[in-house]
């Protein structure tokens, strides 16, 4: 009877994991790995939630950074002016007739929601 409980006992322990501290040996690397997993992400959660609150720092450009990058741009919007100037002429006449349209159209539908409000008004007099 005593060896029987003796038996017991140690059945106990492996499959109750964690009751005396020790683990069963098979489960010993999982539950190593599974617990640095879980410290590893824990920490990059809370290094990301730092980081993403910060606002972004101020511009440092100096005076004559500024100005570098103003010539740039000037030297840049000069050398594209006559394209996007020729491009605006050729589509002047559509992008008009296009507007002309659409004020049309809509002014068409408040007229002809006016009219139908109009004869509901005479209808019920």
């Amino acid at each position: 009877m005593n060896n029987h409980l003796k038996y017991l006992n140690s059945n106990r322990q492996i499959t109750h994991l964690n009751e005396a501290g020790k683990w069963p040996p098979f489960l010993r690397p999982t539950f190593y790995i599974l617990h640095s997993t879980f410290y590893i992400l824990h920490f990059a959660f809370i290094i990301s939630l730092v980081t993403a609150c910060t606002p972004d720092p101020p511009p440092t450009l100096n005076y004559k950074d500024r100005q570098l990058v103003d010539s740039l741009f000037r030297r840049e919007v000069d050398s594209l002016k006559p394209i996007l100037d020729s491009i605006c002429e050729i589509r002047f006449d559509s992008s008009v007739q296009a507007a002309v349209d659409s004020i049309i159209s809509e002014r068409e539908s408040e007229k002809e929601k006016y009219l139908e409000r109009v004869k509901k008004e005479m209808e019920e007099e």
